[in-house]
C-alpha cells in the first residue's frame, strides 16, 4: 500500500530500496487498492484514464472493490462460495460503503462473480469520484478545472516523481527484485494480472515471467492466509469474467 503524507508523493533516491520513501508527518493517507487500481490506469502526462484501460471496465473496479472490503475485513466468503457481511461498520469511503450495503442487502444468498457484474458504475462519475479521492489523498492536484500529477514539496530537496512513478517501481520492485510483498501488493498485482492489465506495469518481456510470480506470491499467501484465499475466488472470478469478454 502506498502511503501519502501532507498530500505529497516524494521521488525516490535509486540508492535505498524502493520501500523507503521521504516521509514528511507522522500519519500517512493511504490509498485503497480500488484507488490505486485506477491510478495504474492514468495517462503519465494527461491524468486522463487510457482507452486499454477501459478494457474490462467495470468488472476489475468491482473486484478491486471486494478486495479493498476483504482486507478490511468487512466481508468474506463463506464455504458455499457465497459473499457474507462479517462487519458492517463503515470504512469511511463512500464507493466502498455503498458497496458494502449492496452486499448486505442481499446477505449470504449472492456468489462473487454475481457482484462482479452487479456494481452499476458509471463511468464518467465513477472516475470523478477517484480523481476527486486522489486529489483528497494527494496523488493528484488541481490544474485550472482539471488534473494534474501533484509534485513533492519544496522543502523536500528530490526529483519529481508521480504517484504513478512511484507505485510502479515499488510493483516493479516486489517481482523483478524478488522483494518481499505484503498481502495489499500482492492483491494488487494479482488484480493487474486477473484483469489483463499487467502491460500497465511491466514491458512485454517481462509479463510472462512477472505473471507467474504473481501467481506464486498469491498462492503461498492463500496456503497461509484465509483472507488471502478469499482474495484468491475474488480474482478467479475476476478472471473468468475477463476471458469472457
Amino acid at each position: 500500500m502506498i502511503s501519502l503524507e501532507n498530500g505529497y508523493f516524494c521521488g525516490y533516491n535509486p540508492q535505498v530500496s524502493c520501500a523507503h520513501w521521504l516521509y514528511i508527518q507522522k500519519e500517512a493517507k493511504m490509498l485503497n487498492l480500488n484507488e490505486e487500481l485506477f491510478l495504474l490506469c492514468l495517462h503519465e502526462d494527461k491524468v486522463t484514464i487510457t482507452p486499454s484501460a477501459m478494457e474490462g471496465f467495470p468488472f476489475w473496479l468491482g473486484a478491486a472493490i471486494l478486495a479493498d472490503l476483504t482486507l478490511m475485513k468487512r466481508i468474506n466468503i463463506g464455504e458455499d462460495h457465497r459473499m457474507v457481511v462479517v462487519s458492517a461498520i463503515p470504512t469511511g469511503e463512500e464507493l466502498l460503503d455503498e458497496s458494502l450495503k449492496k452486499i448486505g442487502a442481499l446477505e449470504g444468498s449472492k456468489k462473487t462473480g454475481y457482484w462482479i457484474d452487479e456494481f452499476d458504475f458509471r463511468p464518467k462519475k465513477t472516475f470523478r469520484y477517484l480523481c476527486e479521492q486522489l486529489l483528497a489523498k494527494g496523488a493528484l492536484q488541481r490544474v485550472e478545472e482539471d488534473f494534474g500529477w501533484a509534485p513533492p514539496p519544496s522543502s523536500v530537496n528530490t526529483r519529481f516523481a508521480s504517484a504513478k512513478f512511484i507505485l510502479k517501481h515499488l510493483l516493479r520492485s516486489r517481482v523483478l527484485a524478488h522483494e518481499e510483498p505484503d498481502l495489499h501488493e500482492i492483491a494488487l498485482l494479482s488484480l493487474l494480472k486477473a484483469s489483463d492489465k499487467l502491460e500497465l506495469v511491466f514491458f512485454k518481456d517481462e509479463r510472462k515471467p512477472a505473471g507467474r510470480v504473481i501467481d506464486e506470491m498469491q498462492m503461498s499467501a492463500a496456503m497461509k492466509d484465509p483472507v488471502a484465499q478469499s482474495l484468491q475466488e475474488i480474482l478467479s472470478a475476476l478472471a473468468d469474467r475477463i476471458n469472457e469478454e
